[in-house]
């Protein structure tokens, strides 16, 4: 399978200046995006063994039907493994639905949260790939333009279900691919080395999820 890299280094920012008289009127916030489907796609367990369920955030285009074959972004949140959930990605998502695209954002075990270790975080990176392609008809996606998109520990995240082997959840059909078409990446973690990040945790393993290596 050919696998397209677009590295991004930064995110177009805006600045908006709103005049002292208006501040009131200025100060409600527009509400988030709201994903138009959220599905349970894993039943796992936190660090202690208690139940947890790991969500999809569905973004689909207008009109969108279940015989489209979209191309399909599934977009990972950041958070340095630690922290995040994927409600911050909703913008991002409900821009490349209005592009015609179906967005996706899972949720993935994190540190703070459910105690795991990066190593969980690539598990459910993949098993959120595998479950989009073989749920592809409901979906209404071309399960062979899978692009899998994050930023930073999500970029990770993304570029481990790409490159690295292993870290399959045990008991998933690994005859359903979890290595994404493409990959679209902002300011991602890919060197975990003593010279990179993340390497306090993963000491003597880095390698195994270094996307470098």
């Amino acid at each position: 399978m050919k696998l397209a890299v677009l590295l991004s280094a930064a995110l177009l920012s805006t600045t908006v200046s709103i005049p002292i008289g208006h501040a009131q009127t200025a100060a409600a916030k527009p509400q988030k995006p709201r994903p138009t489907q959220r599905l349970v796609f894993k039943a796992t367990t936190d660090s202690a063994g208690a139940p947890v369920q790991l969500h999809l955030n569905v973004f689909e285009p207008v009109g969108h039907k279940k015989t489209d074959k979209t191309p399909v972004f599934v977009f990972f949140y950041g958070g340095g493994w630690n922290s995040g959930n994927p409600n911050v990605l909703s913008e991002h998502c409900a821009y490349f639905a209005s592009r015609g695209i179906v967005a996706i954002a899972p949720e993935y075990r994190v540190k703070n949260r459910e105690g795991t270790t990066p190593f969980e975080c690539v598990a459910d990176g993949k098993s959120a790939i595998r479950y989009v392609r073989a749920h592809a008809a409901e979906l209404g996606i071309d399960p062979n333009r899978v692009v899998a998109a994050g930023t930073s520990a999500g970029g990770h995240v993304a570029a481990s279900a790409a490159i690295i082997l292993g870290l399959d959840e045990k008991g998933e059909d690994l005859k359903v691919s979890s290595v994404p078409n493409a990959l679209v990446l902002y300011n991602p973690v890919v060197d975990t080395s003593p010279e990179g990040f993340g390497n306090k945790r993963l000491q003597d393993r880095w390698r195994e999820i270094s996307p470098l290596q």
